[in-house]
């Protein structure tokens, strides 16, 4: 029993660490980074995370992007640079650029639908000699390793600080949620009678409301912003918190050591936050967990309606709104935000569920 326990307890211990170590990584990278989550490049918009190169000499490679340019790359993986157009042959469908004094010319004679390009057909040559296939190469976008966004953001700099709104969002939010809570529903169940049938009553109005319509009423009504986001869900899941908390008062008030208290004349609020809240932390701290996750998937549905974050302001949901028009041309833009968010679900997720098997095994030891 004690091995399961200690098991257990590692695994919590674990998950914690891994959602921590998101949150600093999420403090650190948008303070240490090159570029800023807003700065952008409208030269450098829709790079991929891994980039096809046709390689030009020793040192350099270049990059067709999509809209018929070229992107020199070291070898390396990092920018070298966007080279400026010098000429144009419209009759022979020619652009000329300069490229460390050397002339590279993008031949386009051969693309018969620029509706439909095959990048394949547009023909390279550099110091008069022809670029081919053969000297194809794939590389990791060292510059940005999670690729650039329609704007030329950089995706690793915004996915990081999107963690961090997101995790700020979560838990001040979650945090309103919890005092909200825990104070309406320590009330209801302590003091009971009349009063706590009011009360009830009250919270069974308000969960009978859909939450999506609430909080999607308010953030319409309210100017955009974290505080907005924070007080539409403060509205909201307190409503969780105070049942859940409203029932184990309920349950523990009729203890044997609560009612002493009350016949040696303890005062009720000495009563409810030294010895009835001590005990029932465990379920106070599950829902808080399950009420950041309730925060952070809404302020992303929310983004995803237009109703989220204003620009620049990078969480993960404005992140995977502004991917979701991109998918079919850049799906790495949508799969890496939705990725980050997933990961913190299944932390989160996975440390309610050990601190929920934690606590039937107390019950047993």
């Amino acid at each position: 029993m004690n091995f399961k326990l200690r098991k257990l307890n590692i695994k919590q211990y674990l998950w914690s660490i891994v959602l921590a170590f998101l949150f600093i990584m999420s403090l650190l990278i948008p303070c240490v980074s090159t570029y800023k989550y807003s700065d952008q490049n409208l030269k450098l918009v829709d790079l991929p995370p891994i980039v096809k190169l046709k390689k030009l000499d020793e040192n350099y490679g270049v990059y067709i992007h999509k809209n018929l340019y070229p992107v020199v790359f070291f070898l390396n993986g990092k920018v070298a640079k966007v080279p400026q157009r010098k000429a144009e042959n419209l009759n022979e469908r020619k652009d000329y650029y300069l490229v460390n004094n050397n002339l590279l010319t993008f031949d386009y004679s051969d693309i018969k639908d620029f509706t439909k390009i095959n990048y394949d057909d547009v023909k390279i040559i550099y110091n008069s000699r022809i670029i081919n296939n053969e000297q194809l190469i794939y590389v990791w976008n060292a510059s940005n390793i999670f690729g650039t966004d329609s704007l030329g953001r950089d995706i690793f700099t915004r996915i990081f600080e999107g963690i961090k709104i997101s995790f700020i969002i979560g838990f001040v939010a979650s945090i309103v949620n919890m005092v909200i809570g825990v104070v309406y529903g320590g009330m209801a169940g302590y003091l009971g009678g009349k009063l706590d049938v009011l009360m009830l009553g009250f919270l069974n109005v308000i969960y009978s409301i859909p939450s999506v319509l609430i909080t999607i009423l308010l953030s319409i009504l309210m100017k955009p912003g974290i505080v907005t986001i924070i007080i539409v869900i403060g509205c909201v899941y307190w409503v969780s918190m105070a049942r859940q908390v409203r029932a184990e008062v309920m349950a523990i008030k009729q203890k044997d050591f609560i009612l002493a208290e009350k016949i040696i004349g303890l005062p009720a609020y000495k009563i409810f936050f030294k010895h009835i809240i001590p005990n029932i932390k465990e379920v106070i701290l599950t829902t808080l967990i399950v009420n950041v996750q309730n925060a952070i998937f809404t302020e992303a549905y929310l983004s995803f309606l237009g109703l989220g974050l204003p620009a620049p302001v990078a969480s993960l949901g404005t992140l995977i709104n502004d991917a979701v028009s991109n998918f079919r041309s850049n799906p790495y833009q949508l799969i890496i935000p939705s990725v980050a968010i997933v990961l913190i679900f299944i932390c989160l997720d996975n440390i309610i569920k050990v601190r929920k098997n934690v606590k039937l095994k107390n019950m047993y030891v």
